[in-house]
């Protein structure tokens, strides 16, 4: 038995009228149509269940991007939550709407989206001087800034800068354009 998923079906559409658009591709054992048991509507998607892998897999290339009462359908292979498709040599992986799945299933490779570090302690442990390497800085304490950088010394890539404040425009006499 092969399971195809048809999803994004209008409200409208039936077993029946899925019918005459799967039968041609081979033996149909059930066309199943997801109802809402409380609003007794459809769910936008049906379960096609066929005796041959072989004429499944057929109907899933064949119809991929038909339009079904105005809807472009989706259509792929029916698994349950959590299986991995069963691929053979040469077979494509499985692409999701924004691409194949990465890692796992809290999203992206390793399972861990955030390190125990925090920035603003500066060491991934609690105590002093935590656990970086080379121990504690001397001269500082834990959760200090870093040092300023030295006046002395001019920043890489450029000409020192002058110490003090920055000119007013015309009550600096320094700025003043000469009078004639």
């Amino acid at each position: 038995m092969f399971k195809v998923f048809v999803g994004n079906l209008d409200q409208r559409t039936t077993a029946d009228s899925l019918r005459p658009i799967f039968e041609p591709f081979g033996d149909l054992d059930e066309i199943i149509v997801a109802i809402d048991p409380k609003t007794k509507r459809s769910r936008g998607f049906a379960i096609v269940l066929f005796r041959d892998p072989l004429k499944g897999q057929l109907a899933i290339e064949t119809l991929t991007g038909r339009k079904i009462n105005g809807r472009t359908i989706i259509i792929n292979e029916a698994l349950k939550k959590g299986k991995a498709p069963q691929r053979g040599p040469g077979q494509m992986a499985r692409q999701g709407p924004f691409g194949p799945r990465l890692g796992t299933a809290r999203g992206g490779v390793g399972g861990r989206r955030f390190s125990n570090r925090n920035p603003r302690r500066g060491s991934s442990a609690g105590g002093p001087g935590g656990s970086r390497p080379g121990g504690p800085v001397p001269g500082s304490s834990p959760g200090a800034a870093p040092p300023a950088r030295s006046s002395e010394s001019p920043p890489a890539g450029g000409p020192p800068r002058p110490q003090g404040p920055p000119p007013t425009g015309a009550s600096d006499p320094s700025r003043r354009p000469p009078s004639p």
